[in-house]
Parts: structure tokens; sequence; C-alpha cells
């Protein structure tokens, strides 16, 4: 898309498309690259409330309006509904309930131990916006990727799956009845007796912040 972006906008910049849309890392690179422009002379959607925060930062590239987001993915808690009729909806039923859970260990990302980091309470940015680690907040977390192996909740096999994608097919295929999973999935491939449930949170009802 940039390079056709990048190919008009030299030989024919007037056949440039007045609008695209673009997955939040590419409007970053376009917006740095000049491909794109803010919306700075239309300050109706720079002060527009309306918007959750998280919306308004994938929004925004240098503290500039860039887009507007119009769909988003998040990640849930898919389960097989034979298997578990009541799904765990913090750390302590995770564990009581003892049935395997998947989730992409071996991510780089580490968006669910990310999470999970957040909703216990950890903080991701000091006073001055820089990014921010609480360690104390970040044992916690371990801690429960501990006791939950020892119930057999998680294991060393979760290594293997270096995405969510991972954890979704090995789920798909039968190797657990618990996965963390976008919701994206859920719609259009998990299928029947599947259902979609909150991650498992330190309490019922902490949630992480958008």
């Amino acid at each position: 898309m940039l390079d056709s972006i990048r190919a008009t906008k030299g030989v024919a910049p007037e056949a440039v498309p007045d609008l695209v849309a673009l997955p939040r890392p590419v409007l970053e690179t376009a917006a740095r690259q000049g491909l794109i422009f803010p919306f700075d002379e239309n300050p109706a959607i720079q002060e527009d409330t309306d918007w959750y925060d998280f919306a308004q930062q994938l929004a925004r590239v240098d503290n500039l309006h860039y887009g507007l987001p119009f769909a988003c993915d998040a990640l849930v808690l898919l389960y097989r509904t034979r298997a578990i009729t009541d799904p765990p909806r913090d750390w302590t039923s995770t564990q009581e309930l003892a049935l395997p859970l998947l989730f992409p260990l071996g991510s780089a990302d580490s968006l669910f131990t990310f999470t999970l980091y957040q909703a216990a309470g950890g903080k991701v940015q000091d006073a001055d916006g820089q990014p921010f680690i609480t360690p104390a907040t970040l044992a916690t977390v371990y801690d429960f990727y501990q006791t939950a192996q020892t119930s057999g909740v998680f294991s060393s096999e979760l290594e293997k799956y270096l995405s969510e994608e991972d954890a979704f097919l090995a789920y798909l295929n039968g190797d657990g009845d618990m996965t963390i999973a976008w919701v994206s999935a859920f719609w259009t491939r998990a299928g029947e007796g599947t259902a979609s449930g909150a991650l498992p949170t330190p309490r019922w009802g902490s949630v992480c912040p958008p």
C-alpha cells in the first residue's frame, strides 16, 4: 500500500487517494514519511471526547491526529462449552478449575502477560511519559504463572506457541479446552461449541486499562 502511494505521489500527485484504510503500524510509517497528513485543520476531530482513550491513542502519531479508528481487535478467553460451563473469571478460579489454558508463552510481544500486569495495577509509563515497569506487580503475575503450572493450568509446552494464532490452532486441534485468542478468531473460525469470555484477571472485576 505505501509503495503504491509513494509511487503515485511521485508521478501523479493528483491521483493520490483522499482516504485509505491502514493498520496502526503502517499508519505510523506513512505519517513519518509524509505520505499522509494530519487533521490539523479540523479541531472538532481533535477535541471530540466521545472516543475511548485507546482509540484516541491509535489515531495520533507524535500527538497529531492522522486517522479515524473504525475497527479494533481484543484478546478474550475462548472455551469449549461441553467441557466448561462456568469459565474462570479470576486467577483463583482459573487454578481451581485446573484445566490447561493455552496461550503463546513464546511470543515476543507477551500480550497476555502484559495485560495481566496492567490488570494487576502495573504502570507502563512514569510521570514523564517514559516507559516504566513496576517490578513488584510483574512479580505477582509470574507468581500466578508458577502456581498455575503447579496446578496443571500452564506447562512449559506453552513456549512452543509463538503467537495467539498458534495457540488458537492448537485449541482447534483439541490440545486444550481453553485458550487466549483474538475475538476476531472467535467470530470467524471458532465454530459451534466455543464461547468467549473476559480474560481471567487478578480479581474478578479488575480490568486492563485501554
